[in-house]
């Protein structure tokens, strides 16, 4: 039997998110006899998916006491980890900016394939000269010592690698079938244990920070009430700011218009439920949950700092400003919610780049090649 090729995956720390979740559709599907996936996290934080990973076979690292901050100390401190645990054939960064000081370990560390993924088509932290100066540089050494350059859309490479410069676009696959073929029994028992009706369904899967944006469905709700509508707003997920959100519904007394479902591990099912999916993020790479509410059959309203790659059949989204008329957004929404996407739309996606059975195979010639 030919050598395992030994792949390090780089993340903070291995929660459900968009670029989490697509790493892991690709462990779980990807040819596991041929490639090893090792997973180093910066941190000591557990991650939700750190069991699966290891009964998938895979190995995780933590790396505590790691200083990001300190760019010196953080190069050594990841040499050392690279040369005490490997050898690798292949490290993978999905950690935009912060790749760069990973680029620059794994070279040393001779390291022969040194992937830089773009997730993102912006950041959170503030501008400020020292911010740019921080970017310049790791931009830089991503652009110097990366041997590949991937992204998940046009918009997030320009970000990371810069307007220049190369790269490929690897879309964030998903896994058609699940979203195409669903137990309408399930349905019928999920919609009767969370008393949904003959309401407008209005719904977003996605975990809970600063950049989705929860707070704008408050907003929206409000103006809903103003306009008679008779409603429901699902919100399928978790994260930092979920206990702050549900409390500031309550503060509102708009508990009764919320449904809050908290992390699911099958979330094909409940897009089942949704008239409507909304996604009002600050900014996005680019998002899966709009492929999947897509491949669900559901059209979209998104915030139009999202790429419009994400319209991956004709008229299935509609990108509206943050700032515009919150009337704007729910006459929109309703259009949307009335529309049938049709069924040989859905078919198509199967041998389209949006699958994860055709993302898979790029990915291993990749890491094979």
């Amino acid at each position: 039997m030919s050598k395992k090729i030994r792949v390090l995956h780089v993340y903070n720390v291995m929660n459900v998110g968009g670029a989490e979740t697509f790493i892991m559709n690709v462990f779980r599907n990807i040819d596991r006899e041929k490639i090893e996936f090792n997973f180093l996290c910066l941190g000591k934080q557990k991650g939700k998916y750190d069991n699966e990973i290891i009964d998938l076979g895979g190995n995780i690292y933590h790396l505590e006491n790691f200083n990001k901050n300190n760019l010196i100390f953080a190069y050594f401190k990841i040499l050392h980890f690279l040369k005490e645990t490997g050898p690798y054939d292949v490290v993978h960064l999905p950690i935009q900016f912060y790749s760069g000081i990973f680029c620059l370990a794994a070279n040393k560390a001779k390291i022969k394939k040194i992937i830089v993924h773009s997730h993102s088509a912006s950041d959170s932290a503030p501008s400020s000269f020292l911010r740019n100066q921080y970017k310049n540089l790791m931009r830089f050494l991503i652009n110097k010592y990366s041997t590949r350059k991937l992204s998940c859309g046009i918009e997030a490479g320009k970000f990371l690698f810069g307007e220049n410069q190369q790269f490929e676009v690897i879309y964030n696959g998903i896994d058609i079938d699940k979203y195409r073929n669903i137990d309408r029994g399930v349905i019928k028992s999920l919609k009767e244990k969370y008393k949904i009706r003959d309401e407008l369904i209005i719904g977003h899967v996605g975990r809970f920070s600063k950049v989705k944006n929860h707070q704008f469905f408050i907003g929206l709700c409000k103006q809903l009430l103003k306009q008679n509508i008779v409603f429901k707003i699902m919100l399928v997920g978790a994260g930092d700011e979920y206990e702050t959100f549900i409390k500031k519904v309550h503060e509102n007394h708009l508990e009764k218009y919320f449904v809050f479902t908290g992390l699911q591990k099958n979330p094909e099912l409940f897009y089942q439920l949704f008239d409507v999916f909304v996604m009002p993020s600050l900014y996005e790479g680019f998002p899966v949950s709009i492929i999947e509410a897509i491949a669900s059959g559901k059209c979209c309203v998104a915030s139009d700092t999202i790429s419009k790659e994400v319209s991956i059949i004709p008229d299935s989204c509609i990108f509206l400003n943050l700032n515009d008329d919150l009337n704007n957004w729910i006459d929109k929404i309703i259009i949307q919610s009335h529309k049938k996407i049709d069924k040989k739309e859905i078919d198509k996606l199967e041998d389209s780049d949006f699958n994860i059975k055709n993302t898979i195979k790029e990915i291993e010639k990749i890491y094979l090649s």
